[in-house]
């Protein structure tokens, strides 16, 4: 599975990763193989880290597969 990362966690960890997950992975479970594979994707549990799935947020329980778009990215502001 691609990941993709937008904002701080783009700063960070480059613009994507690629991941092997097992069929019952989820959101939760992809941001703590990142973080465990390389420290510096330890950003990508800090709280005000966003995640979507196939372009729609979603939050750590949802379940993901190797052919979901999978997306973190910072909260953004501005007018």
């Amino acid at each position: 599975m691609k990941v993709l990362f937008f904002g701080r966690p783009a700063d960070v960890l480059g613009r994507s990763r690629e991941i092997n997950l097992p069929d019952d992975a989820t959101i939760g479970g992809v941001r703590r193989a990142l973080a465990e594979a390389d420290p510096a994707a330890a950003v990508l549990l800090e709280p005000s880290i966003r995640a979507s799935v196939d372009r729609q947020i979603t939050d750590d329980l949802t379940v993901v597969t190797n052919s979901s778009e999978v997306a973190f990215f910072s909260t953004f502001s501005g007018g």
